[in-house]
């Protein structure tokens, strides 16, 4: 891969990548998802993060301790998914008229933080993250190789402040089975002025932050083709006809209607991924779960098809997880005088969860889609015959990214204005 230099003020090495990796993130994005005494850590650290793609010198990817058992594998997808639902549901608002969330990236950053817990924080994480199964290092392996056999680009790494003593089995743990470094900075350098994660979403005094970056990138099987002449007319969710830009496909797809609801398939190029599509009837709710989303799945059949979508970009979204999280379940990691992080990192006083926010991202076009999210976690110390259909997608609708093989939902979300590309924060 070839390299750029940069001064520390403009850009930031990657801390880990794997082969797939040529994309980073700006200096600017990086350092302020982090809050302010450690930007000066970032800025020295050569973090590079920046969005669409950069070249720099990436650290190369350590091979896993041992590829994930189908029966671990299976277990993460279905409880990442879960709670990829848990956290669309309190989300989603009707004042709200686009939203995404990246289900595989927040269960990343948790499993890193289980992976540093202990006791009934353990516990939590593990009931939230494995199904209550006490095997960590099943779990732990599954998050990284769930996300390496989707071949999605990925990167995570935890940076702590000087002085902060990290333990070695932890270290080895998030290396060996996430893929994931532990990286001290040096208090130097200028701070940024971006506000792509805000300061106040964040612990401000924070001596460690979980960063995971979750990117993908695909081009449709068959391209659709771009009408900007003689735009469509789009039904928004208030209610009012706007005219966008939209797309046009025939050909054979697989297809569905289930319970007032029409369900297209529309697969990558070269990809186990695919991106699913779902729009109601106009009198129709469209009420999305893993088994709604299931039941659509199971009815999928190849059909001819003319579809009309438009296109659509958004973000980047940022969404400030904790309460949602704590509806979820994971409580006693927030919680300062509960949190057990003492396998991260022994202090006194102790570590704990301060907020976990993400910040994600959308653009669908007639070639293809890109998508990515970064979410990071603050820690601070405690102080039949087929039938021929016709499909618009003329009025609001839902969507998800989906490995096709193991089932892990990598974003998902809903469209209600293609023509709203950025959107305020959501707090549930």
């Amino acid at each position: 891969m070839s390299g750029s230099s940069t001064s520390p003020g403009e850009g930031l090495s990657v801390i880990r990548s794997v082969d797939r990796c040529h994309w980073f993130y700006s200096a600017s994005e990086a350092r302020d998802c982090l809050p302010p005494p450690m930007r000066r850590m970032a800025s020295a650290l050569c973090l590079g993060l920046h969005l669409f793609g950069c070249t720099c010198h990436p650290t190369p990817a350590e091979p896993l301790e041992r590829a994930p058992t189908s029966a671990e594998l299976a277990t993460f997808v279905r409880s990442s998914n879960e709670l990829g639902w848990g956290l669309y549901d309190r989300l989603a608002d009707d004042d709200q008229p686009n939203l995404l969330v990246s289900p595989a990236g927040v269960a990343l950053a948790l499993t890193i933080l289980e992976a540093g817990s202990a006791g009934a924080t353990r516990d939590e994480l593990l009931a939230v993250l494995n199904d209550g199964d006490p095997d960590e290092e099943g779990l732990q392996l599954a998050a990284g190789g769930a996300l390496d056999l989707a071949g999605l680009t990925s990167a995570s790494h935890l940076i702590v402040a000087e002085g902060l003593d990290v333990g070695d089995p932890f270290r080895r743990a998030v290396r060996r089975r996430l893929g994931a470094r532990v990286v001290v900075a040096d208090p130097s350098g200028p701070s940024s002025g971006s506000d792509r994660i805000r300061p106040a979403d964040l612990a401000p005094t924070a001596r460690a932050a979980v960063v995971t970056r979750l990117r993908f990138g695909g081009r449709w099987v068959h391209p659709l083709v771009s009408r900007l002449v003689s735009p469509s007319v789009f039904v928004r969710l208030d209610g009012e006809r706007v005219f966008v830009p939209t797309m046009w496909l025939r050909a054979r797809l697989r297809c569905a209607r289930v319970a007032g609801v029409t369900v297209v398939e529309l697969p990558y190029e070269g990809s186990r991924f695919s991106m699913l599509l779902a729009r109601p009837e106009p009198q129709a709710q469209l009420d999305v779960s893993a088994a709604t989303t299931d039941a659509w799945l199971e009815a999928l059949e190849s059909s001819d098809v003319e579809l009309s979508l438009p296109r659509f970009a958004f973000g980047p979204q940022r969404h400030r997880l904790k309460a949602a999280l704590a509806e979820l379940g994971v409580e006693q990691a927030f919680d300062p005088e509960r949190a057990d992080l003492s396998r991260l990192a022994n202090t006194e006083p102790p570590l704990s969860v301060d907020s976990v926010v993400q910040n994600a991202r959308i653009e669908v076009d007639e070639y293809g889609t890109r998508a990515e999210a970064t979410t990071v976690a603050s820690l601070a110390d405690s102080a039949s015959e087929p039938p021929q259909l016709s499909v618009r997608f003329d009025r609001p609708f839902f969507f998800l990214l989906r490995d096709d093989e193991t089932g892990l939902i990598a974003f998902l979300g809903r469209v209600g204005d293609p023509q709203a590309r950025d959107t305020p924060t959501r707090t549930p």
